[in-house]
């Protein structure tokens, strides 16, 4: 009797006993990105219109911003720190800042040493390669951002004007890779140009290593069979001859010969060697 009177009891305190609190776990609500409004396009075309009215500071700034956002660009060295934007199409605004610095028109934020250096240049009549080196960078990015020869052409231009002959055959060969044809004559012009200079260190003598026998040269030219390769071969080869570097024309005479064994000119070069002293 005495257990069945605790057994009611114990049934009773179940029954009143509070009901057990579920576990909820809360998940953290989702974080939505924030947009960012990429008005590259409207921003470029408002700096075109300031550099069609020769307002080169507001179109530098704004042009500036769109690939560096809101770093202080002071020279070249700053320009290449500037880290990728979250902007699309960005290449044509590269490709305008490398214009205006090619023409010295490009208005980078001044130091006090640069714009006491911008007056002695302005004295002495003499300009500097600052903005050269800008556009070298900036025309880089326009170049691997873009497949327009006109980018290629004018960082070639940039590298032949700074003396980095190696670097410019490469962005000439670039344009004469191009199938638009566009500055083909020019850029043919250019890559002879560059592999017949015999100073390439600047030092005022001819380098050991001159014309074919260069590795920067080989290697661009091995980089194709296209028709501009024998172009550029037969264009130097002759610039070479008229100036009787008699051992380099003959060393890249030979690989036009094996190269290009049906070109016209491999019969006509080789006749002028026999006469090279």
């Amino acid at each position: 009797m005495v257990r069945a009177s605790v057994f009611l009891l114990f049934l009773a305190s179940c029954a009143h006993a509070p009901a057990s609190t579920a576990v909820t776990i809360s998940h953290p609500a989702e974080i939505v990105p924030t947009k960012i409004e990429d008005h590259t396009e409207e921003r470029i075309t408002a700096a075109k219109a300031d550099i069609h009215e020769e307002r080169y500071g507001p179109a530098s700034h704004a042009l500036l911003a769109i690939v560096c956002g809101e770093r202080v660009v002071h020279g070249a060295e700053d320009l290449a720190r500037c880290p990728a934007t979250p902007f699309v199409n960005t290449a044509e605004a590269w490709g305008l800042i490398g214009e205006l610095a090619l023409h010295g028109k490009l208005e980078l934020t001044q130091t006090e040493w640069g714009a006491a250096r911008r007056v002695v240049v302005r004295w002495d009549g003499h300009t500097g390669n600052t903005q050269l080196e800008v556009a070298d960078v900036a025309l880089s990015h326009a170049t691997r951002l873009s497949a327009s020869p006109k980018y290629a052409f004018q960082l070639a231009t940039t590298r032949d004007k700074l003396r980095r002959f190696g670097p410019a055959l490469e962005a000439f060969a670039k344009v004469l890779e191009s199938p638009s044809g566009t500055h083909r004559k020019e850029a043919l012009e250019g890559a002879a140009r560059c592999i017949t200079h015999t100073d390439w260190d600047g030092d005022g003598a001819a380098d050991a290593v001159v014309a074919f026998d260069r590795p920067e040269v080989r290697n661009v030219l091995a980089s194709s069979q296209q028709p501009w390769v024998a172009e550029v071969y037969v264009r130097a080869l002759d610039t070479l001859l008229d100036a009787d570097e008699c051992s380099a024309a003959r060393s890249g005479a030979s690989d036009l010969a094996r190269r290009f064994p049906q070109n016209t000119n491999v019969s006509r070069i080789n006749a002028e060697l026999q006469n090279c002293p």
